[in-house]
């Protein structure tokens, strides 16, 4: 197994869905990974916990999504990810 790969918690890279919900009592022990994944709806991770101290926690390059809520009380331990060169939000909030 690939080591970077290894401390992936949830793995939606490439993915198509509608919206994602990952707050309020969600828990990732590794990395997020939204890698270019396209979003119909918004990603909300208000109040989730996002825990990776020696990684990335939330990876949200290359994502396509209508909005991204990283707000009120957003945990994380490691880093977050997300490239505005190449990551597409629909509209704002």
């Amino acid at each position: 197994m690939n080591e970077e790969r290894k401390d992936i918690a949830l793995n939606l890279e490439g993915a198509k869905v509608g919206p994602v919900i990952l707050r309020n009592g969600f828990k990732a022990q590794g990395e997020a990974r939204l890698y270019v994944a396209v979003i119909n709806g918004t990603i909300e991770c208000d109040g989730g916990q996002f825990l990776n101290p020696d990684g990335i926690a939330l990876n949200l390059e290359g994502v396509t999504s209508n909005a991204i809520l990283l707000r009120n009380n957003f945990p994380a331990e490691g880093k977050a990810s997300l490239d505005y060169s190449v990551t597409r939000v629909r509209s704002s909030i």
